[in-house]
């Protein structure tokens, strides 16, 4: 599932990266049920405020190492730098 709030950069309001961390701490409640969040994510939604630790957990140094050695340069972050 992905969260969208419904607005495009011309319209933000300014504190829109606060407001979506208000709405992602509150979204794994609202789908999972109270005591049954697992604070997972799809990657491929991740942004630049997300804990990378909690989301990948005990794998980050594995990803991190795989990272340095076949993208040095850093051309695969897709704004979520490992």
């Amino acid at each position: 599932m992905q969260v969208v709030l419904g607005c495009n950069a011309g319209n933000a309001p300014q504190n829109l990266e606060e407001i979506v961390q208000q709405r992602l701490a509150l979204t794994d409640t609202e789908i999972a049920g109270p005591g049954k969040e697992t604070g997972e994510f799809h990657a491929g939604f991740l942004q630049e405020w997300n804990d990378l630790d909690k989301v990948f957990g005990e794998n980050i140094g594995r990803l991190r190492a795989l990272k340095e050695t076949y993208d040095p340069m850093g051309r695969f972050n897709k704004s979520v730098p490992l």
